[in-house]
Parts: structure tokens; sequence; C-alpha cells
């Protein structure tokens, strides 16, 4: 594979083949051969190289990758416990609000209920009672169902209501 060259005399390896003609001069020269293993081993190294770089780099890449992953996702895992507890506050006070307004309507009907009564003994006598409140009996069914359905609603019927008991005092 060496081919040492000085003066006249050629000495070669002893897996080298015949020596180049074209080589003029002394010196230490390597045979086509082995120039070409040498070339592919060194190619192979550099390959090897390149190729473990390149796996390092998309490893790291990787990694950051799954890092900036995690982190997102523990990011979205804290916006949504926030935003529960946002939700449940809301639902709280909203659940508030309806119970407050099923009371106050409660308590409006009670005191309706009771003030129809109270004025139907108060200002219809016994004989009159009899033709006036079954004249009202229809306005006091629809506030009834009005105040059942939506109590926003009922100022009307409120006005007919109080027109009829106004109509039946002064009737009397």
């Amino acid at each position: 594979k060496i081919l040492v060259k000085m003066g006249n005399s050629t000495s070669t390896g002893t897996n080298s083949g015949a020596p180049p003609e074209d080589v003029e001069g002394s010196g230490v020269f390597l045979s086509k051969e082995y120039q070409d293993e040498l070339f592919q081993d060194f190619q192979s190294k550099v390959l090897k190289e390149q190729w473990e770089k390149h796996q390092k780099y998309l490893i790291a890449k990787t990694n950051d990758r799954r890092l900036a992953d995690f982190e997102t996702k523990e990011a979205l895992k804290e916006k949504l416990g926030q935003f529960r507890q946002q939700n449940s506050l809301v639902h709280n006070q909203l659940d508030q609000q309806a119970d407050s307004l099923q009371a106050r309507f409660s308590d409006l009907s009670t005191e309706i209920k009771f003030d129809t009564d109270r004025m139907d003994r108060t200002y219809l006598n016994k004989s009159a009672q009899g033709q006036k409140a079954s004249s009202c009996l229809k306005e006091r069914s629809n506030i009834t169902l009005c105040f059942k359905d939506d109590p926003s609603k009922c100022d009307a019927i409120i006005s007919v209501l109080e027109k009829c008991i106004n109509d039946a005092i002064t009737q009397q």
C-alpha cells in the first residue's frame, strides 16, 4: 500500500500493486487503492460526525418543543382553573339573585292576596259583596296568573283591578 522511492530503487509494501510508472523523484507515495480507502474512511468519519451533530440538533429541537408544549399546557390549565373559579362566582351570584327575586315574588303575591281579601271585607258589604266580588273575580284571577308568569308585565292588570275595586266602592 505504501510505496517508497529513493533514488533509483523502489520499495513497496507487501499488499501493494505495481509501483506507478509516472512517479518521479524520491519520497513516500500511497497506492491508489490505499488513497481510496483513506478517503472513504475520512468521508465516513466526516459523515458520521455530521450525522451525530444533526441528531443532537434534532434531539435539542424536540426537547425544546416538548418543553414549550408542557409550558403551554400548564398555562392553559392555570387559565382553565381561573375561568372555573370565576364561573363559579358568577353562578353563585346568579343563584342568589334568582333566590332573591323568587322570595320577593312570593312576598308580593302573598301581600296582594291579603290586600284584596282585606279590601273585599272592608269596602264591600255582604249584599254587594256577592255581586261586586264576582265582577272583580276575573281581574283577581288575571293578576294571579300574571304574577305566576312575569311580574314585570302586570301593571295593566293591576290598573284594571284597581278600577274595578274603585267602581265597587263608589257604587256602595
